[in-house]
Protein backbone atom coordinates (compact mmCIF):
# COMPACT_ATOMS: atom_id res chain seq x y z
CA UNK A 1 0.00 0.00 0.00
CA UNK A 2 1.41 3.35 -1.02
CA UNK A 3 1.12 6.18 1.49
CA UNK A 4 1.77 8.87 -1.09
CA UNK A 5 -0.52 11.90 -0.72
CA UNK A 6 -1.37 10.80 2.83
CA UNK A 7 -0.88 12.56 6.16
CA UNK A 8 0.76 10.06 8.52
CA UNK A 9 0.77 10.87 12.25
CA UNK A 10 2.67 8.94 14.90
CA UNK A 11 1.86 9.46 18.58
CA UNK A 12 4.12 8.03 21.27
CA UNK A 13 5.08 9.22 24.75
CA UNK A 14 8.64 7.98 24.45
CA UNK A 15 8.94 8.17 20.66
CA UNK A 16 10.28 4.62 20.69
CA UNK A 17 7.24 2.70 19.44
CA UNK A 18 8.80 0.54 16.74
CA UNK A 19 5.55 -0.21 14.92
CA UNK A 20 4.56 3.46 14.65
CA UNK A 21 8.09 4.44 13.62
CA UNK A 22 8.01 1.86 10.84
CA UNK A 23 4.80 3.32 9.42
CA UNK A 24 6.18 6.86 9.65
CA UNK A 25 9.37 5.82 7.84
CA UNK A 26 7.32 4.08 5.15
CA UNK A 27 5.13 7.14 4.78
CA UNK A 28 8.06 9.51 4.44
CA UNK A 29 9.72 7.21 1.90
CA UNK A 30 6.48 7.23 -0.12
CA UNK A 31 6.32 11.03 -0.09
CA UNK A 32 3.63 11.43 2.57
CA UNK A 33 3.52 14.36 4.99
CA UNK A 34 4.63 12.88 8.33
CA UNK A 35 4.15 14.22 11.85
CA UNK A 36 5.29 12.90 15.22
CA UNK A 37 3.73 13.87 18.55
CA UNK A 38 6.01 12.79 21.39
CA UNK A 39 7.32 13.86 24.76
CA UNK A 40 10.92 13.39 23.65
CA UNK A 41 12.44 15.75 21.11
CA UNK A 42 15.51 13.52 20.80
CA UNK A 43 13.54 10.33 20.08
CA UNK A 44 13.68 8.19 16.97
CA UNK A 45 10.10 9.13 16.11
CA UNK A 46 10.86 12.85 16.30
CA UNK A 47 13.67 12.42 13.79
CA UNK A 48 11.81 9.93 11.59
CA UNK A 49 8.93 12.29 10.88
CA UNK A 50 9.25 15.44 8.82
CA UNK A 51 7.50 17.48 11.51
CA UNK A 52 7.45 17.07 15.29
CA UNK A 53 5.18 18.44 18.01
CA UNK A 54 6.74 18.17 21.47
CA UNK A 55 4.42 17.65 24.45
CA UNK A 56 7.02 19.39 26.67
CA UNK A 57 5.40 17.75 29.68
CA UNK A 58 8.63 16.84 31.46
CA UNK A 59 9.61 13.27 32.33
CA UNK A 60 6.62 10.91 32.56
CA UNK A 61 7.74 8.95 35.64
CA UNK A 62 4.55 6.98 36.21
CA UNK A 63 4.14 3.82 34.14
CA UNK A 64 0.49 4.73 33.59
CA UNK A 65 0.89 7.81 31.40
CA UNK A 66 -1.28 10.74 32.47
CA UNK A 67 0.14 14.16 31.67
CA UNK A 68 1.41 13.02 28.28
CA UNK A 69 -2.05 11.68 27.44
CA UNK A 70 -3.49 15.12 28.20
CA UNK A 71 -0.85 16.96 26.19
CA UNK A 72 -1.05 14.56 23.23
CA UNK A 73 -4.81 15.05 23.17
CA UNK A 74 -4.38 18.83 23.37
CA UNK A 75 -1.82 18.98 20.57
CA UNK A 76 -4.01 16.75 18.38
CA UNK A 77 -7.00 19.02 18.96
CA UNK A 78 -4.91 22.12 18.33
CA UNK A 79 -3.70 20.63 15.06
CA UNK A 80 -7.30 20.02 13.99
CA UNK A 81 -8.28 23.57 14.98
CA UNK A 82 -5.46 25.12 12.97
CA UNK A 83 -5.94 22.84 9.98
CA UNK A 84 -9.69 23.47 9.79
CA UNK A 85 -9.36 27.15 10.77
CA UNK A 86 -11.98 26.53 13.44
CA UNK A 87 -12.04 29.65 15.60
CA UNK A 88 -14.58 28.18 18.06
CA UNK A 89 -12.37 25.16 18.71
CA UNK A 90 -9.35 27.42 19.18
CA UNK A 91 -11.29 29.49 21.71
CA UNK A 92 -12.37 26.37 23.61
CA UNK A 93 -8.79 25.07 23.69
CA UNK A 94 -7.52 28.36 25.11
CA UNK A 95 -9.85 27.80 28.06
CA UNK A 96 -8.60 24.27 28.77
CA UNK A 97 -5.78 25.17 31.22
CA UNK A 98 -8.27 26.97 33.46
CA UNK A 99 -10.73 24.07 33.22
CA UNK A 100 -8.02 21.61 34.23
CA UNK A 101 -7.09 23.77 37.20
CA UNK A 102 -10.72 23.74 38.37
CA UNK A 103 -10.89 19.97 37.93
CA UNK A 104 -7.75 19.37 40.00
CA UNK A 105 -9.40 21.30 42.84
CA UNK A 106 -12.03 18.52 42.90
CA UNK A 107 -9.38 16.00 43.97
CA UNK A 108 -10.81 15.42 47.47
CA UNK A 109 -14.37 15.04 46.17
CA UNK A 110 -13.30 12.59 43.49
CA UNK A 111 -11.10 10.71 45.95
CA UNK A 112 -13.97 10.26 48.38
CA UNK A 113 -16.16 8.94 45.56
CA UNK A 114 -13.44 6.56 44.38
CA UNK A 115 -13.14 4.94 47.80
CA UNK A 116 -16.74 3.75 47.45
CA UNK A 117 -15.54 1.35 44.76
CA UNK A 118 -12.82 -0.48 46.71
CA UNK A 119 -15.01 -3.57 46.37
CA UNK A 120 -14.90 -3.47 42.58
CA UNK A 121 -13.19 -6.31 40.72
CA UNK A 122 -14.90 -5.67 37.40
CA UNK A 123 -17.16 -3.11 35.78
CA UNK A 124 -18.19 -1.26 32.66
CA UNK A 125 -17.37 2.20 31.35
CA UNK A 126 -19.59 3.94 28.81
CA UNK A 127 -19.24 7.05 26.71
CA UNK A 128 -20.40 8.47 23.42
CA UNK A 129 -19.12 11.17 21.09
CA UNK A 130 -16.07 12.91 22.52
CA UNK A 131 -16.45 10.80 25.66
CA UNK A 132 -16.09 7.41 23.98
CA UNK A 133 -12.26 7.42 23.73
CA UNK A 134 -12.10 8.80 27.27
CA UNK A 135 -14.21 5.87 28.47
CA UNK A 136 -11.73 3.52 26.79
CA UNK A 137 -8.80 5.31 28.42
CA UNK A 138 -10.47 5.15 31.84
CA UNK A 139 -10.95 1.41 31.36
CA UNK A 140 -7.23 1.09 30.64
CA UNK A 141 -6.26 3.20 33.65
CA UNK A 142 -8.39 1.18 36.07
CA UNK A 143 -7.04 -2.05 34.60
CA UNK A 144 -3.42 -0.88 34.91
CA UNK A 145 -3.48 0.81 38.28
CA UNK A 146 -6.37 -0.82 40.16
CA UNK A 147 -6.39 -4.34 38.66
CA UNK A 148 -10.11 -4.01 38.00
CA UNK A 149 -11.41 -5.92 34.98
CA UNK A 150 -13.23 -3.00 33.40
CA UNK A 151 -14.42 -2.86 29.81
CA UNK A 152 -15.18 0.25 27.81
CA UNK A 153 -18.07 0.52 25.34
CA UNK A 154 -19.81 3.14 23.28
CA UNK A 155 -23.03 3.91 25.14
CA UNK A 156 -25.08 3.20 22.02
CA UNK A 157 -23.39 -0.18 21.46
CA UNK A 158 -23.92 -1.32 25.04
CA UNK A 159 -27.61 -1.93 24.37
CA UNK A 160 -26.74 -4.55 21.74
CA UNK A 161 -25.74 -7.47 23.94
CA UNK A 162 -23.21 -6.32 26.58
CA UNK A 163 -25.93 -4.87 28.83
CA UNK A 164 -26.95 -8.48 29.58
CA UNK A 165 -23.85 -8.72 31.81
CA UNK A 166 -25.23 -6.12 34.24
CA UNK A 167 -26.45 -7.51 37.56
CA UNK A 168 -26.98 -6.18 41.08
CA UNK A 169 -24.37 -3.60 42.13
CA UNK A 170 -22.27 -3.91 38.97
CA UNK A 171 -20.05 -0.80 38.92
CA UNK A 172 -20.86 1.15 35.76
CA UNK A 173 -19.28 4.49 34.90
CA UNK A 174 -21.00 6.82 32.48
CA UNK A 175 -19.34 9.76 30.71
CA UNK A 176 -21.57 12.52 29.30
CA UNK A 177 -19.90 15.79 28.31
CA UNK A 178 -21.88 16.99 25.28
CA UNK A 179 -25.27 18.61 25.69
CA UNK A 180 -26.77 16.89 22.64
CA UNK A 181 -25.98 13.50 24.23
CA UNK A 182 -27.35 14.17 27.73
CA UNK A 183 -30.72 12.58 26.97
CA UNK A 184 -29.02 9.48 25.62
CA UNK A 185 -26.97 9.18 28.82
CA UNK A 186 -30.04 9.67 31.01
CA UNK A 187 -31.88 6.86 29.22
CA UNK A 188 -28.91 4.59 29.72
CA UNK A 189 -28.70 5.48 33.42
CA UNK A 190 -32.37 4.58 33.85
CA UNK A 191 -31.87 1.29 32.02
CA UNK A 192 -28.86 0.43 34.16
CA UNK A 193 -30.81 1.17 37.34
CA UNK A 194 -33.55 -1.18 36.21
CA UNK A 195 -30.93 -3.91 36.12
CA UNK A 196 -29.53 -3.01 39.53
CA UNK A 197 -26.23 -1.43 38.47
CA UNK A 198 -24.28 0.98 40.67
CA UNK A 199 -23.95 3.95 38.30
CA UNK A 200 -21.37 6.72 38.57
CA UNK A 201 -21.35 9.67 36.15
CA UNK A 202 -18.63 12.02 34.98
CA UNK A 203 -20.72 14.79 33.47
CA UNK A 204 -21.55 18.44 33.04
CA UNK A 205 -25.28 17.65 33.33
CA UNK A 206 -26.86 18.37 36.70
CA UNK A 207 -29.96 16.46 35.61
CA UNK A 208 -28.01 13.29 34.87
CA UNK A 209 -26.53 13.40 38.37
CA UNK A 210 -30.05 13.04 39.79
CA UNK A 211 -30.42 9.73 37.94
CA UNK A 212 -27.25 7.98 39.13
CA UNK A 213 -25.90 6.63 42.43
CA UNK A 214 -22.99 9.04 42.51
CA UNK A 215 -20.95 11.24 40.24
CA UNK A 216 -18.87 14.34 39.75
CA UNK A 217 -20.08 17.57 38.16
CA UNK A 218 -17.36 18.63 35.75
CA UNK A 219 -16.43 22.21 34.85
CA UNK A 220 -16.60 23.24 31.21
CA UNK A 221 -18.88 25.44 29.11
CA UNK A 222 -18.84 23.16 26.06
CA UNK A 223 -17.97 19.63 24.98
CA UNK A 224 -14.31 20.40 24.31
CA UNK A 225 -13.67 21.97 27.71
CA UNK A 226 -15.66 19.22 29.44
CA UNK A 227 -13.72 16.56 27.55
CA UNK A 228 -10.45 17.67 29.13
CA UNK A 229 -12.14 17.98 32.54
CA UNK A 230 -13.31 14.38 32.16
CA UNK A 231 -9.77 13.25 31.35
CA UNK A 232 -8.35 14.84 34.49
CA UNK A 233 -11.22 13.61 36.65
CA UNK A 234 -10.96 10.00 35.53
CA UNK A 235 -7.18 10.04 36.05
CA UNK A 236 -7.64 11.33 39.60
CA UNK A 237 -10.34 8.71 40.20
CA UNK A 238 -8.09 5.84 39.03
CA UNK A 239 -5.20 7.11 41.15
CA UNK A 240 -7.32 7.46 44.29
CA UNK A 241 -8.97 4.07 43.79
CA UNK A 242 -5.56 2.44 43.39
CA UNK A 243 -4.33 4.03 46.60
CA UNK A 244 -7.52 3.04 48.44
CA UNK A 245 -6.86 -0.57 47.39
CA UNK A 246 -3.37 -0.33 48.89
CA UNK A 247 -1.64 -0.36 45.49
CA UNK A 248 1.04 1.80 43.88
CA UNK A 249 -0.53 3.55 40.86
CA UNK A 250 2.89 4.67 39.60
CA UNK A 251 4.33 1.15 39.35
CA UNK A 252 1.72 -1.44 38.28
CA UNK A 253 2.86 -5.04 38.48
CA UNK A 254 4.31 -6.60 35.35
CA UNK A 255 4.47 -3.33 33.37
CA UNK A 256 7.40 -1.25 32.18
CA UNK A 257 7.54 2.43 31.27
CA UNK A 258 8.43 1.82 27.63
CA UNK A 259 6.95 -1.06 25.66
CA UNK A 260 8.60 -1.75 22.32
CA UNK A 261 5.99 -3.19 19.94
CA UNK A 262 6.79 -4.41 16.46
Amino acid sequence: MSLKDSFVIGISQSGRAADANEVLARGRADGAVTLAITNNADSLMASTAEYHLNCSAGPEVSVAATKTFVTQLYLSALLVAEWSRNSELKKALRAVPGVLEKTYKLEDVIGQAARRYCFATDGFILGRGFAYPIAMEFALKTQETCYVRTRGYATSDFYHGPIAMISDNTPTFLFAVEENLYEDAEKMAEKLHEKGADVFAFTTSTNLLTKVNDGVLLPGKNGVEALFAAVAAMQIFACKLSLAKGLNPDAPRGLSKVTITK
